[in-house]
Parts: C-alpha cells; sequence; structure tokens
C-alpha cells in the first residue's frame, strides 16, 4: 500500500476555507492531514539548512512532527502583524515580524509548486484578489466557479437557503438600519465544492477537469 500523501493546511481554526479543505481530504481518504496556525508555526522549532548543490531544506518541527517539506501545502495564514509577541519592546516586535516573515516566505517560497496560496508581494496567503477575480481565473482552466453573489434586499431578492453569509462580498452601500431588509453577500458551503486537487501537474477527484486544467 503507498505511503499517504501529506497536506499542511495553515490557517486559524475558525477558517471556514481552510476547514472545508481540510474535511474534503480527510473524506477523500489517502491523506496525512496537519493543521496548524499561525500561533503554530511561531512556535516550531525551524531549522534550514544551504547544501552545496544551493538547495535549501527547511525542517518545521511542530510537536515532533515535522510539516517542512509536506506534498501540498494550503496557506491561508493571517498577517505577521498579528503576532503578539507578548514582553518584547514595539522596536523588537517590529524586528522580530520581519525576521519571522523572510523566515516563512523563503520556506514556502523553496517549496515552490506545492504551495496553494503561496505568499506574494503584498500578502503572506496569496495575492490579495477579489473573489469574483478567483472566480474567473478557475473558469479560466474550466473548473466551475461555485454560485456567490451579493444581493441589495434579502427581502426582495433573497439568497439561496443553502448559501451562507460572506461579508467579503457585502455590496458597498450607504448605512442602514433595516434588518430585515438589509445588503447581503452570500455563497454555496466551501465543503461542497471539493471536487478536485491539484498538487503540480497531478490532478485528484471525482471529476476530469480536462488537460487545460493540468
Amino acid at each position: 500500500m503507498p505511503a499517504p500523501m501529506r497536506a499542511l493546511i495553515l490557517g486559524h481554526a475558525l477558517d471556514p476555507s481552510a476547514n472545508a479543505v481540510a474535511a474534503a481530504l480527510h473524506q477523500r481518504g489517502g491523506w496525512q492531514i496537519h493543521r496548524h496556525d499561525l500561533n503554530a508555526l511561531v512556535g516550531a522549532r525551524w531549522e534550514q539548512r544551504l547544501l552545496a548543490d544551493g538547495t535549501l531544506t527547511t525542517r518545521v518541527d511542530i510537536g515532533r512532527t515535522d510539516v517542512g517539506s509536506c506534498d501540498v501545502v494550503f496557506n491561508r495564514i493571517g498577517p505577521v502583524l498579528a503576532l503578539a509577541l507578548p514582553g518584547w519592546s514595539a522596536a523588537d516586535r517590529s524586528y522580530g515580524q520581519a525576521e519571522w516573515l523572510a523566515l516563512v516566505i523563503s520556506w514556502l517560497a523553496n517549496l515552490g509548486g506545492r504551495v496553494i496560496g503561496a505568499p506574494s508581494g503584498s500578502n503572506l496567503a496569496g495575492p490579495p484578489d477579489r473573489l469574483w477575480m478567483w472566480m474567473a481565473a478557475a473558469a479560466m482552466v474550466g473548473l466551475p466557479p461555485h454560485f456567490a453573489g451579493a444581493t441589495s434586499s434579502v427581502r426582495q431578492f433573497p439568497p439561496s437557503r443553502i448559501a451562507e453569509e460572506r461579508p467579503e462580498l457585502m455590496p458597498v452601500m450607504g448605512e442602514t438600519t433595516m434588518l430585515l431588509d438589509r445588503p447581503l453577500g452570500h455563497a454555496v458551503p466551501a465543503v461542497a465544492l471539493c471536487d478536485l486537487i491539484v498538487v503540480g501537474d497531478a490532478v485528484f477527484g471525482d471529476i476530469d477537469p480536462g488537460p487545460v486544467a493540468r
């Protein structure tokens, strides 16, 4: 029996997207799932080595488990400014955040295509594009985007009964005090949307996305 693939899911314990991916992998089977948040990375034991051939290796021990070289990393960690670093002065805290940010970025960058949501120049968890831009990118490679939208009136234009509220999709409007007729951003639950998982050139799932998505 082949060894299970290892997936590292980084994100807050209440992050619905990270939880949905973890649940989908668990249900699919064949995956060893490591679920950690920002604080776990801060408290981990880090070791980086530059080999003679120029290869950079990173070991990240959380507890007794090395999660630094998993087969796939789903990155949803928040801003480094969220690091408390209690007892540090303001100057030391700023320096520590910068050094730790450089360490995390070098680690994730070295993993290459194994990282989903790799750091960009402006965000530690990938480019901060609007949701509709991610949906458009998915549609370009043949992945059907899930239903999401916004309404200016939940009374006149109600969302689907299974839809969840998504504040980031909230339309920009003036202040309103009407609780029964208010603007709302919404989308169907993400856990029902994981039909396939792409790791490099390999596609795992119940449907064939076709050669374009590979």
